[in-house]
């Protein structure tokens, strides 16, 4: 791959000039303004894909040149701005915004009045409701011993590296250091469990009971502020991008770094009261998943402190990626609602399945070793090797619209949850 593809470092005077279709310092300044800051045409900037903005900038460009295409332009930009808005709108709004999901996927769910207020409330201040749901549904010894899992399925993932022979001995000892430098951020922050420093975070927030939308537009303003007083100083590689009742996990290769926020360490995922082979076939194989994502065929570019360079030898790459191109056409093989998964898009998550299933089965394996034989399940005739199977295939399980599926394969980077 190459790094300058999701990687280019250019100044503002040399992105006026690779994308003229704005002002671009104009544009920064306009922005900084808020917080009182300047921008200087020789401040340097991330582009993460050069091919987007060069194109986009032709075709920007094209439209300006003429009297319609500056109405469409105008146009296409208000309707972006509603369309995200729909939710927050008048029911007229809603319903169209209705309308076209289920042109797109099939069906729409019925909206329920306190989950779309939870909802709102988790998307603009969610720090502060996750410091009610951390409180009441992440007691006890559920952190510590989702913690031990995690260095299980670590130790377990470094055991089998003698194994991997397609690897060179420096990479192969380069990436177990990786596996022991990466951090892991399980449940929550710290100080959402402290009232005191929740009310810090969220200083100089003002709502208004009666001004919904007012108040969507308040928290956007007082976000986009807080984050542009962060320019210029060092980058906090620990901060939680996810709020603790969200349920999801992710790895972060630009700080080497996993997080499983307390909302997915919940049944039926995790319970600190399941047999282990539950927890392991289940939690357990989304924390391999995500610790496998550091060797896939993105995270692999990051070395253990998060930078991008080629640390891998060349001819490990080589067989890398040979072995890739297995993953590549066996799921693009794979079909759905008459079209084929994509193999390309979808290999870096088909990696992360296959080798954070893997993990967690020997992780179990060493953990019965250790413990010694788990007793399986009464009333059921499943081993417990059966039962951490059937805990991992518990939480693929899902119904899906035709329409629904057909949208996945064609955009979503995961493969369908059946395969």
């Amino acid at each position: 791959m190459d790094h300058n593809a999701i990687y280019r470092k250019v100044t503002i005077s040399q992105l006026q000039e690779l994308a003229p279709f704005i002002n671009w310092r104009h544009y920064f300044n306009s922005a900084f303004k808020k917080v009182g800051r300047e921008i200087y045409s020789s401040q340097a900037v991330v582009l993460l894909s050069l091919p987007y903005i060069q194109k986009l900038s032709d075709v920007v460009s094209q439209y300006l040149s003429q009297p319609q295409g500056r109405v469409t332009i105008v146009n296409y930009l208000g309707w972006k701005l509603v369309k995200s808005k729909i939710k927050l709108l008048s029911t007229s709004f809603r319903e169209a915004g209705d309308v076209l999901v289920k042109a797109m996927m099939g069906s729409v769910e019925e909206e329920i009045r306190w989950k779309t207020c939870i909802g709102a409330v988790d998307s603009n201040i969610g720090f502060a409701l996750s410091s009610m749901f951390v409180r009441e549904s992440f007691k006890g010894d559920s952190k510590t011993l989702a913690e031990n899992m995690i260095d299980e399925i670590k130790a377990a993932f470094k055991a089998n590296f003698p194994n991997v022979d397609w690897m060179d001995p420096e990479t192969r000892k380069l990436t177990v250091d990786k596996v022991d430098a990466m951090m892991d951020m399980v449940g929550f922050p710290e100080y959402i469990a402290y009232p005191d420093q929740l009310d810090e975070e969220y200083a100089g927030l003002d709502f208004n009971e009666t001004e919904y939308f007012e108040n969507h537009l308040n928290q956007l303003h007082f976000d986009r502020v807080k984050n542009m007083k962060k320019f210029g100083l060092p980058t906090n590689r620990t901060e939680w991008l996810f709020t603790a009742s969200t349920i999801n996990a992710y790895y972060a290769p630009t700080s080497n770094l996993i997080v499983f926020p307390a909302g997915i360490l919940q049944p039926p995922f995790y319970d600190s009261t399941f047999p282990k082979s539950i927890n392991f076939g289940s939690i357990g194989v989304f924390m391999g998943h995500e610790l496998t994502h550091a060797f896939d065929d993105t995270g692999r570019l990051y070395d253990k402190f998060g930078n991008l360079h080629q640390w891998w030898k060349d001819s490990t790459i080589k067989n890398f990626q040979q072995r890739s191109q297995c993953f590549v056409e066996q799921y693009s093989n794979y079909e759905a609602q008459g079209l084929n998964v994509n193999g390309v898009l979808t290999l870096g998550e088909n990696i992360a399945d296959n080798g954070g299933l893997k993990a967690s089965f020997r992780a179990y394996q060493s953990w019965i070793a250790k413990n010694h034989k788990e007793l399986p399940l009464p009333g059921l005739n499943l081993s417990t090797n059966q039962l951490f199977f059937v805990g991992f295939a518990q939480t693929w399980c899902s119904v899906n619209t035709p329409e629904m599926e057909r949208f996945a394969i064609l955009t979503d980077e995961h493969s369908p949850n059946k395969y």
